[in-house]
């Protein structure tokens, strides 16, 4: 994956923070109690790792299990809507847009957080999955290093990379980096997907309060860049 054009210094304060590796964690946090809670409580799909849901559509599909593949394509979809929608804001809203993505998701989890756990599994699915894009096109890079918070395939093979790179004297600083900054991400992710499942089997859809606090701890760090820049 390419690294994005612009430096960080001339991206905007809250842009700068979001893209701390403090920020990334947290939503790596996020992605990864995310998954397992919607795997766990709401359909066998993942909220965020569409190859997963691709595999058991099409394995669904041919075991002629008609619901078992919608159930599926369903998340596949509203991923894709989530993303889009989450870029056609941003090329609208350039200022503050990180902090209003922030609390349109934490808002929205919140309000899902008290769905009774009778609600329908298809909905259920089209709003979580369609966060999960959302979050994952808002934010993008952890330090300049592009990076997704929802699923870990890309962090792996980018880590190796950056793993081999820092072998080499001569992009050795910059792989250490960035083999430190996906490492970290694809650690915290798998610590969201244990927690999830854990607190997925024991409190059902309470388990969106931790992501939400979470959440509100990025949107603080935000918050608070914007402030010492004002």
């Amino acid at each position: 994956m390419p690294s994005p054009a612009a430096p960080l210094k001339s991206l905007p304060p809250e842009r700068r923070a979001v893209d701390s590796l403090a920020c990334a964690l947290l939503l790596a946090l996020v992605g990864g109690m995310l998954d397992a809670f919607l795997y766990l409580d709401h359909g066998r799909v993942f909220a965020g790792a569409m190859t997963g849901n691709a595999v058991l559509c099409a394995v669904a599909l041919l075991h002629h299990a008609t619901h078992d593949a919608l159930m599926h394509l369903l998340p596949l979809l509203c991923f894709g809507l989530g993303a889009w929608i989450a870029y056609v804001a941003e090329s609208h809203i350039r200022r503050h847009f990180v902090t209003l993505a922030l609390s349109i998701e934490a808002a929205c989890l919140l309000a899902v957080s008290f769905l009774p756990e009778n609600f329908p599994d298809l909905l259920f699915i089209a709003i979580v999955s369609g966060l999960a894009g959302f979050q994952v096109a808002s934010f993008r890079t952890v330090d300049h290093f592009v990076y997704s918070s929802t699923f870990i395939t890309g962090e792996m093979r980018e880590s190796l990379d950056a793993l081999h790179n820092a072998l080499n004297s001569g992009t050795r600083r910059k792989g250490l980096l960035q083999f430190r900054d996906l490492g970290l991400v694809i650690l915290l992710f798998l610590c969201g997907a244990v927690t999830g499942a854990l607190l997925a089997v024991r409190i059902g859809n309470h388990t969106l309060w931790l992501p939400v606090f979470l959440l509100l701890i990025v949107l603080g760090l935000v918050m608070r860049r914007e402030h010492k820049r004002a």
